[in-house]
C-alpha cells in the first residue's frame, strides 16, 4: 500500500508542478520572469528531489488557471489563499526537511523547516496569505528575494543545499 501512495504522490506533485507553471506562465505579466523560476524549480523535480508540491491560488488567479488547465486538457488540484492579493499564486513545495513557498508575482520566497506546527503544509484547501507571506517564523525561517540578475539562483540553491545536502542539479551547492 505504501508504494501505491508513494507513486500518487509522485504523480500528484508532478502534475501539479507542471501544470501550475504552465498556467502562470500564461497568465503572468513578468513571462521573463517567470521562465527562470520555472527552469529552477523543475530542475528539482525532474531530479525526484521534490517530494510534495501543491498550488495556493489566489481568487482571480484560480479563475485564469483553471481555464488554461482546462484548456489543455488538465484539472489542476489546488487550495485557495484568503486575505491577500486576488491575482496572487503560490506553489508550496517540500524539498528535503524544507517547506518552501514560492510566488507568481514579485513575493519573496519563503523558507520554513518542516513543522507542522509553523510551515505551511501542502495539499490543504484554504491557505492564510499572511502566514504564506510572513517575514517571520521559527529557527530556520528564511524569506529570500530574487534578483533579476538571476543570482537569486545560486542564494537558493546554496539555503537549500545548507538546510538538506540537496544540490541543485545545475547550479550544484550555490554560492
Amino acid at each position: 500500500a505504501r508504494a501505491i501512495i508513494d507513486v500518487l504522490r509522485r504523480w500528484l506533485t508532478e502534475a501539479a508542478m507542471r501544470t501550475f507553471f504552465r498556467a502562470i506562465g500564461k497568465t503572468t505579466d513578468r513571462k521573463d520572469q517567470w521562465r527562470t523560476r520555472e527552469q529552477f524549480w523543475l530542475a528539482y523535480l525532474d531530479a525526484g528531489l521534490v517530494t510534495d508540491a501543491w498550488p495556493a491560488l489566489g481568487p482571480r488567479a484560480k479563475d485564469q488557471i483553471r481555464l488554461v488547465a482546462r484548456a489543455e486538457g488538465e484539472r489542476l488540484e489546488h487550495g485557495v489563499t484568503t486575505n491577500g492579493p486576488p491575482a496572487s499564486s503560490s506553489l508550496i513545495m517540500r524539498i528535503g526537511d524544507l517547506v518552501i513557498a514560492e510566488w507568481s508575482d514579485n513575493g519573496r520566497c519563503r523558507f520554513w523547516p518542516d513543522n507542522p506546527d509553523s510551515a505551511p503544509q501542502p495539499y490543504n484547501r484554504e491557505y492564510d496569505n499572511g502566514l504564506l507571506r510572513t517575514m517571520r517564523g521559527e529557527q530556520g525561517f528564511q524569506a529570500l528575494t530574487h534578483d533579476a540578475g538571476g543570482n537569486w539562483r545560486y542564494r537558493f540553491a546554496r539555503l537549500i543545499y545548507s538546510r538538506t545536502g540537496i544540490e541543485h542539479p545545475a547550479h550544484g551547492r550555490g554560492f
